[in-house]
Order: C-alpha cells, then sequence, then structure tokens
C-alpha cells in the first residue's frame, strides 16, 4: 500500500493541534473513514498499537496502527 501524505494549516498554537490529533478517542469526530476506536493505549508512546474500525466502499473492517516516532518538542 502506498503511503498517504495530506497537509492542512490550522489557525491554532501547535500543542493544540497536536492534541487533537494525538488524542484516539476522537479519531472518529475528525475523520469520516473511521466509525469508532476498538481498541485504545492509555498513553501514546512510540511501540503503542491502537484499532479503529474503517468504513469505505460499503465494507466495514478492523485496522491497526503503531505509533513509530512521536515528537512532542
Amino acid at each position: 500500500m502506498k503511503p498517504t501524505t495530506v497537509t492542512r494549516y490550522v489557525d491554532v498554537p501547535p500543542d493544540v493541534a497536536l492534541d487533537l490529533i494525538t488524542d484516539l478517542n476522537k479519531l472518529a469526530e475528525w475523520n469520516a473513514g473511521i466509525s469508532r476506536v476498538l481498541e485504545a493505549p492509555a498513553v501514546l508512546t512510540p511501540g503503542q498499537e491502537w484499532v479503529v474500525e474503517v468504513v469505505a466502499l460499503g465494507q466495514r473492517w478492523p485496522s491497526r496502527s503503531r505509533v513509530i516516532a512521536l515528537d512532542t518538542q
């Protein structure tokens, strides 16, 4: 699968933007392809994984992701 990158500019401080996109329990609120979060770690650190339910083309399936790196500086 080819990696996809999307760039968006938002008018908020960097720490607010990072908090928004790393709050796994809110993924379904801003990502239309995710219907719900099935599993999420208590703390998001490198190596942690989470599972969401993806909905597309009339299908549903679980999708697992893993944090490779997280630079909060």
